[in-house]
This record gives structure tokens, sequence and C-alpha cells, in this order.
């Protein structure tokens, strides 16, 4: 995972603005015996407190972020974890929050743990549960403000009277909105979802329409994990919240109180809280400058105004600095070990590269398999749904993984207790999903060699300001699972693909045309580079996947690859990209031999629309394409049946079904499937076969079905070398 890139002006800003403002304090109340007068009242242990106050802020931070992972995350990467969350959100506005920065840094230095539970997969939503205990506290504070205002000056007179009718007024709303962001996020998640989509209807933000409902989307989902918690996992993180937020309060009393005894400790408390809520809508970077505003509407009048610049340095330095300069120190550690960790890759690629040759070399033909293992083994194998063996120019691979229709079959019954189930309305019809935990991929990599990842369709890695988004975390976590040899195939984004996109999730689906088409900025800042990032040499390849279209809404065919040629000739990843156009009468030959040219492959796909597979062989010339000397097949749906019909069908994936599995044309796509391979060992080609459910009924038979036509076809090949010697 890469590093966060924080510049240095990121940091150096804030300083600037706060040494500002201290100056300005300082000039204002300057005494020339101030510092004498301190030094005789000081009390040092009473300014330890202060430091406990820091460590306390720091513990607590820890505990909770421990605890809201469940453990997961170790109490020491809990700490390091609320420190780099104090680090950002001092070098982020205080409305933005450090949140993303620190899962960033959270998700990096838990990786390589013990814990891989919390090494990405639910970072984002610990913080935003985090998030909402934060809010929470707020709102529980506010009512205590306005009640303790009644009896002491919680705004001070100096704020005068519209200030503090404006202070009043802002605690309220500030209630409000707390109260209203928990209930949309616990349990009316859509209403957000609803409201950001009419924002973005007005036209000068249709652009940003298809970012926004991805970003919902992803809100929603993590609202009802939230939702599945027991009150109980609230309260607790609640009193671990409170535990963070006192400490930061009790700071500033420490502080003045160490210098100045007769000071009203309970006012000034419940002024460092007023305070706190006060500056969350600060706009500077970690509230710098107006923040020492703050300090001085709030405190000035709680001591002599000699003390105030002093307590407010101390109280800065102690509270936001420090914070500074250990975050600085934790990404200059965390950089190191980046570029230390690229080194030894770089070695160890080198070492291996000089045996890769040979090592590629061995086995390539069609009989070599035969030197692997004896035929009763690879048959025993495929029939334990091992296809890791068939061929060594081959490798087995399913659409997707997380079904829990294979547990028995692929998966083990220690994940019968860990299925969730959720519900899904597919043409009128309501079916029950159950799926296992992505830590299912370790077992599912004993079976098959190459995992075809289609969720990177649905939306990009990054987003358009280089932050992460959540299958970034959801696709490292697949990354952490897997085993070192184990091989990826990324669908990319149909934000890039696709022409037009879809709007709408119920009803019949409205389309729109597609701006960021061919966007070459998000292909590869977006896709390739993170997905490289997170899977180096073990993504295998990428499918470019175009939507089917009409012939008469779709582009002639040669604009079309004028439209791709300029897209993929400013492409300057070196991943191998296959390339799926599901409209037939875009298949001509003058794309056959633009791919050649490009060196870009051809996915050979059992689709609804597409022609047989025997047909596409002999509509690219019977010869592949890619300069990567492998292909793709990919075995998704009968032919002429819509997806509904097929997953209805095959739903739900446990077994194949007989509408799916015993027709003419599943017979032939199998057979294709088989004569595919053995053509790709002529040409000296590697083969990645993909299974989907809803080709079969179930992924792991159809792959078995097709090994089985392949050692049969290996072992006729075989038996006809020494006639054509």
């Amino acid at each position: 995972m890469k590093v966060p890139s924080i510049s240095l002006a990121t940091v150096i800003w804030p300083i600037v603005l706060g040494l500002g403002a201290v100056a300005i304090i300082g000039f204002a109340t300057f005494e020339p015996d101030m510092f004498s007068r301190m030094a005789r009242t000081l009390n040092p242990w009473i300014m330890l407190g202060a430091l406990a106050m820091v460590g306390s802020r720091i513990l607590m931070g820890g505990f909770r972020l421990s605890y809201v992972s469940q453990g997961r995350l170790p109490l020491r990467g809990g700490i390091k974890g609320q420190l780099a969350w104090d680090f950002a959100s001092n070098i982020t506005p205080s409305l933005v929050g450090g949140a993303p920065i620190a899962a960033y840094y959270i998700s990096k230095q838990s990786s390589g743990t013990a814990h891989k539970g919390v090494r990405i997969g639910e970072v984002t939503a610990f913080m935003m549960f985090i998030l909402l205990l934060d809010q929470t506290w707020f709102t529980l504070s506010v009512p205590v403000l306005l009640v303790a205002a009644m009896f002491i000056e919680v705004i001070p007179s100096s704020a005068g009277a519209i200030g503090s009718y404006v202070a009043l007024l802002y605690f309220i709303l500030f209630m409000v909105w707390t109260v209203l962001f928990a209930y949309a996020t616990l349990f009316r998640p859509e209403l957000l979802g609803r409201f950001v989509d009419q924002i973005c209807r007005i036209r000068f933000l249709r652009k940003y329409r298809e970012r926004a409902r991805q970003e919902m989307e992803d809100y929603t989902e993590r609202a009802g994990a939230l939702r599945s918690q027991p009150v109980s996992f609230f309260v607790r993180g609640l009193l671990l919240t409170g535990l963070t937020w006192i400490s930061r309060y009790f700071l500033v009393v420490f502080i003045v109180w160490s210098v100045f005894p007769s000071v009203d400790k309970f006012l000034l408390f419940m002024r460092s809280v007023a305070m706190t809520i006060s500056a969350l809508i600060v706009p500077t970077p970690g509230g710098a400058g107006g923040i020492e505003a703050l300090y001085a509407l709030y405190y000035s009048s709680l001591m002599p105004s000699a003390y105030l610049a002093p307590t407010l340095v101390v109280w800065r330095i102690l509270g936001y600095y420090i914070f500074l300069g250990i975050g600085v120190f934790m990404s200059t550690h965390q950089i190191q070990k980046s570029i230390r960790r690229k080194r030894k890759m770089a070695v160890a690629d080198a070492m291996a590269d000089r045996n890769s040759e040979s090592e590629m070399a061995r086995d390539s033909r069609i009989g070599s398999v035969m030197n692997v293992l004896e035929p009763a083994s690879r048959h025993a194998l495929i029939d334990a749904f091992d296809f890791r063996s068939v061929h060594p120019n081959l490798l087995f691979g399913t659409a997707s993984d997380r079904y829990a229709g294979w547990i028995g079959q692929i998966y083990s019954d220690k994940w019968i207790s860990q299925v969730k189930k959720r519900g899904r309305k597919l043409g009128g019809v309501k079916f029950e999903e159950r799926t296992v935990p992505i830590a299912t991929s370790e077992e599912y990599f004993e079976h098959f060699s190459v995992l075809e990842v289609d969720f990177t369709f649905y939306r990009s890695l990054r987003g358009p300001v280089g932050a992460p988004s959540n299958i970034y975390f959801v696709l490292q976590q697949y990354a952490d699972a897997a085993p070192e040899n184990a091989r990826f195939i990324l669908k990319a984004p149909q934000q890039v693909t696709a022409r037009i996109l879809p709007r709408g999730s119920t009803g019949t689906p409205s389309y729109e045309e597609n701006d960021d088409f061919l966007n070459v900025d998000i292909f590869q800042e977006g896709f390739l580079a993170p997905a490289r990032e997170i899977l180096g040499d073990r993504l295998s390849g990428v499918i470019f996947e175009q939507e089917y279209q009409r012939k008469a809404n779709s582009p002639d065919p040669i604009q079309n690859v004028e439209e791709l040629d300029r897209f993929f000739s400013s492409i300057t990843d070196a991943t191998p990209i296959h390339l799926e156009l599901r409209s037939p009468h875009l298949l001509v030959p003058s794309y056959f031999k633009w791919l050649k040219a490009s060196g870009l492959g051809f996915v050979f796909s059992h689709w609804t629309w597409l022609p047989p597979l025997r047909e596409q062989w002999k509509l690219i010339g019977e010869e592949f394409s890619s300069s990567s000397k492998q292909f793709i097949c990919r075995l998704l749906t009968p032919l002429r049946m819509p997806y509904t019909k097929a997953y209805g069908h095959a739903h739900p994936f446990d077994k194949p079904v007989a509408e799916l599995s015993e027709t003419e044309q599943a017979k032939n796509m199998v057979i294709d499937t088989a004569a595919l391979f053995i053509q790709s060992l002529k040409h000296d080609y590697a083969a990645m076969i993909i299974s989907n459910n809803r080709a079969w009924g179930n992924a792991p038979s159809l792959a078995q079905k097709v090994a089985k036509r392949i050692l049969k076809e290996l072992d006729k090949e075989e038996m006809d070398q020494p006639a054509r010697a």
C-alpha cells in the first residue's frame, strides 16, 4: 500500500497560522515580569498532571480503536493509529478531520501482523463508527452546557450579548445536526443518499453524480454494518470516547491551574468543553489561528492577562505541536520501511528472474503435463475440486468467490457459523444471498490458481483526489488473505469502460452518458496504479469489459476502434489488458487487426448476446492477440439467456442445474473451451479459464467438467503425437 502523500506545506501552514495568532495575543497581553511571576507560582506536580492528560488522551484513544476493532487491532496498533489520527487532524480542516489518513496508516501498520482481521477490511467502517461516537458525545455534551449556562458564565461576557446568543444557537443547531446524523447513519442512510442525488442533479454538479452515488452506496453499506452491533458495543465505545475527550478538556485545566492556583477549575473545565465544540467549525488545518483566538475569548477572563500567551503556548505544544512532530516522525519512518521493503522485493525478483526462463520453458508443450502427475492423480484432484495441476499452462478460476453454496465443496464447514445473509430483489423475485468472509480466500486458492475480482467494476480503487475508496481496502484484505502464489484478474471500472451508465437501483433503470468514458487518468491513477500497489506481481491481468450496445445507439465500428486506440495508446502500465466487447456488431476485422497490432488480449466470453466460442475463434482469425502470451476465457451465462433468468436458475449456486448444465449449448461450451486450450498450446499461449455460477448453477462443478474434458483432449493429443511424428 502506498503511504499517503503529505507535503511539507501541509505541516508548515498550520504552524505559521498558530504561531502568528500566538504572537498577536502575546504582543497584546505582554508584561515584562510575567515569566518571573509564573516561575514563582508554577507547581510542577500539577504540570505533571497536564502531561498525564496527554498520555491519557493517547492511551484512551488507542483503547478505543482496539475495542472498536473487537481486538483484531492490538493496543499498540491502536495507540499508533490514534497518534496518526491526531497528526492527520492537525493538518486537515476541523470539519474534514483526519480519519481517512488515519485509516490509511492503521491499515498499513496492521498488515503483516498476526491480527489479520483488521489489516484492511473494515477499517473504514471502524472509523465511521468512531466518528459517530464522537458526534454522540458532543450531542450529550450540549445539553450539559446549556443547563450549566443557566448558573455559570459558560459563554464569556466578553463575547457580548449577541455573541452569547449566537454561541447558544450554534450549540443547539449542532445538537440537532448530530442527532439527525446519528439517525440517518443508523436507521435511514438512504435519506442522505436521496438528498445528495438531488443536489447532484444541478447542472454544474452532474459530472459528480456517479461518484456521489457510489459514495452513498458505500455509506449505506457501512451503516448496515453498524446497525448489526449490540447496544452494549455502543455503550462501551461511548465510555471510551468520553474518557478520550475528558482527557483533552482537563489538559488546559491542569496547565492554568499549575501557574494560577486560584482559577475557577470547574468553570475552566466547562469552557474547555464549550470551546472544543466551537472549534469544530474552524476551517483552517487543525483549527490553527482560530483555536488560538477562541482560547483568548474563553479563558482570558479566568486568569491574569499576562498568563494568557504563555499558557496558550504550553497548551498548544502539549495538545498540538507534539502530535505534529510525532506524525512527521511516523510518516518518515513509514516511508523508510516502504523503501527497504521495495529494495528487498527488487532483490528477490532479480534472483527469481535468473531461473524464470528455464522454468517457463519447462513443461510448456502438450504432453509435458504427463511428467508432472499421472493421469489417475490428476483425475483424483479434479474430483476433489483441485484444479491447480491440470496443466502448467492452465489457470482455473471463478468470477467472484464468496458463495456460501460452495461450503463442503471449496470451503470447509468451519465457515458455516460466519455466513452472512442479505436480501436481493431481481426481476421482481426476492432472493437470499449468503456469503462467506474474505478470509476464505486462503482455502479458495487451495483449489483454484486465479480469482477474477469483479467489485472493481463498480467503482475505482481511488477517488478523484486520490483518497482510497472502500473497495481499495477490500482488495487489500483479499491480498492479505491470499497466498503469495495466488493470481488475480481485475475488471476495470465501468466508470471508464462504459459509454452509458445505469441510474437508479429500483424499477426500470434509466441510462445517462458517461462523462468519464475512456478517461486515462482515472484508469491509470484511480485503478491500475493502486491495483499494482496492493497486488504487485500477483495481478495477472485486467479485463476491459464494454457494455452491450444496440447497433442504433453505438458508434460505427471503425470509430469505436479509433477511440479505443487513442485510449490504450496513452496507457503506460505494462499490466496485460484483455478486451471484452459485448456488442457483436463491433467485432469486425478491423477491430481484431487492431487488437493484434496493439498486443491487447481478446476475451473469449460465453455470454448472453455474444456468438458461441467457436465462432469467436473464427472471427479473430484462429489465433490469439495478446503480447503477454496468455488469453482469458470467461464462461458467464448461457447464450440468449438474460442475466436475471440465469441467476434465478443458478441460485443458491450449490450444485449444477439441469436448465443450465444439461443443454446442447452447455455441452458445446465445454467442448469449445477445451478446444481453445488445445489451440493455446499449439500457439505457445497460457490460458486462464474463468467459471461463473450463472453458466452452470455451480462454478466449481463447471470447472470440473471443463478440466475433465481438457484431460480427455490432452490424452487424445498425446496418442496422436506418434502418428504425426
